[in-house]
């Protein structure tokens, strides 16, 4: 019998729309593959260059295989969103994988991460020093979290 592999996306208002559809074109790909957009409250959320995705509210989302969280600069007012952060918490401590691109990072840290994840471009988004950013690529595995950052935006994921 086949399980769905539910890959759920923690959407915001701002993310940057790369950090999250480089990794949707690769993981919508996978076996048994189920992709959820949830967001805070659910509803349409705009990318910060202007398109929109459609998302369920993430206290509906009973669970997840894989939880994703991408960066954007909305990340710091994700970051203050306390029932985003808690419904993250619940998804992830029954996640087989965590995983963020580049500042969701800080997402994941904002609402209570197991490990300091954050990276010299999510410190350099954080203090203004984006020329900073360009000298980190790759991915980075301990344990079940995964972080990547840009230029591959998540498609480096599988490293």
């Amino acid at each position: 019998m086949n399980k769905d592999l539910r890959i759920v996306f923690v959407l915001f208002p701002r993310i940057t729309q790369l950090d999250f559809t480089g990794p949707h074109e690769v993981l919508w790909r996978a076996p048994d593959a189920r992709c959820v957009l949830a967001s805070s409250a659910g509803g349409r959320i705009q990318a910060d260059g202007g398109l929109a995705f459609d998302t369920v509210p993430i206290a509906d989302v009973d669970g997840c295989e894989l939880l994703l969280v991408p960066g954007g600069y909305g990340t710091l007012d994700a970051m203050a969103d306390a029932h985003l952060l808690a419904q993250m918490r619940r998804l992830a401590a029954g996640a087989r994988h965590v995983v963020s691109v580049c500042t969701g990072s800080l997402l994941l840290g904002a609402a209570g991460s197991w490990l300091n994840l954050t990276d010299p471009w999510s410190a350099a988004f954080i203090f203004g020093l984006e020329g900073l950013a360009w000298l980190v690529c790759g991915a980075l595995v301990l344990r079940h979290y995964l972080r990547s950052t840009r230029p591959l935006a998540g498609e480096d994921l599988d490293e």
